[in-house]
């Protein structure tokens, strides 16, 4: 019972930092200050994050990407090359703060095309 009430706090945690910005609990306060319980004994770890991937493929550039700020809703910048497919940022750490995302935790993916010396670049 205990682990199903973790599960539905953390999937309520993760819907409410889905949107621009955080959304009450549907349970109420009681559940809410639940959630803060349990996450600041069990910081919630985000396994799957492809931030780096988009800074790769549309900024080419980190310093070009500004975390601080709410990127849901951010337009298309003008000056993305022709080939981003662009879909505003995923990540940012407003969202990521609103979340209760104690660590992220980042694989690393490369295209199964890319071999040698480019895979290894890549990865870096």
């Amino acid at each position: 019972m205990k682990s199903i009430a973790i599960a539905a706090c953390t999937a309520t945690l993760l819907a409410a930092s889905a949107g621009s910005s955080a959304a009450p609990a549907p349970g109420g306060p009681a559940l809410s200050a639940r959630v803060d319980r349990v996450l600041t004994q069990t910081p919630l770890i985000d396994g799957h994050n492809d931030l780096p991937w988009q800074i790769r493929e549309c900024f080419r550039n980190v310093d070009a990407v500004d975390l601080r700020t709410n990127m849901a809703n951010a337009p298309k910048p003008a000056n993305l090359p022709d080939d981003c497919d662009w879909t505003p940022l995923m990540t940012d750490i407003p969202r990521l703060r609103a979340g209760r995302i104690g660590a992220q935790f980042w694989s690393v993916w490369v295209p199964s095309k890319a071999t040698g010396l480019a895979a290894v670049k890549m990865t870096l």
